[in-house]
């Protein structure tokens, strides 16, 4: 099998906060069960010194960790504003305005840098402009659609959801990975195929 090995950048080697997160934050990732759409990781070691976490190498220039950051990052945001479903036009209007009262009561309550940080990251997720921003949304979008896959369309049949409206959603995936576009074509054509999303 092949990995990945990350660690932190060498100008935060003397700097003891910023090892105590890092160990924290992969002692975190190291819980979490096998997902599909999560970079697994396997293990972590010290090499000169320094933790090195062993991760599932995934091909591309993305940094994962940071992918991971922001999709964690961009949850806790929304679940402070109250999650705004994909497909409800209404929610949608005010959902930037209340996320973004979020992140700020969120970021104000941690230390200066760490807030900075987050919150750059945050409004990286948000922009969609990076590649890593961009995978990271790729897979924001591919959730929703799971979820309704293994519920029989709960959602979508709840709030009269058509084929068309679920492509739309996902089809900035396509130019992110292929390899996902083609998994996420191929549920909303089964979903079509077993009733639980109409054509």
């Amino acid at each position: 099998m092949d990995f990945a090995v990350k660690t932190f950048r060498n100008k935060y080697f003397t700097d003891n906060t910023a090892i105590e997160r890092f160990k924290h934050e992969v002692r975190t990732w190291l819980k979490l069960k096998e997902h599909p759409n999560i970079v697994r990781a396997f293990f972590v070691d010290t090499f000169d010194n320094k933790p090195h976490v062993f991760l599932e190498y995934v091909e591309g220039q993305i940094d994962l960790l940071r992918v991971v950051k922001m999709l964690l990052i961009h949850d806790l945001v929304e679940i402070d504003a109250g999650d705004t479903p994909c497909y409800n036009e209404l929610a949608c209007e005010t959902k930037p305005e209340r996320e973004l009262k979020a992140a700020n009561r969120i970021f104000n309550l941690l230390p200066m840098d760490q807030a900075h940080y987050l919150k750059l990251l945050w409004k990286e997720f948000e922009d969609c402009q990076t590649l890593d921003s961009k995978f990271a949304n790729a897979v924001d979008r591919l959730q929703p659609l799971l979820s309704n896959y293994y519920t029989e369309g709960k959602a979508w049949k709840k709030n009269k959801v058509r084929k068309h409206q679920v492509i739309t959603r996902i089809y900035s995936i396509k130019d992110i990975s292929p390899k996902i576009w083609k998994y996420a074509s191929d549920i909303v054509e089964d979903s079509v195929r077993k009733g639980i999303l109409s054509e």
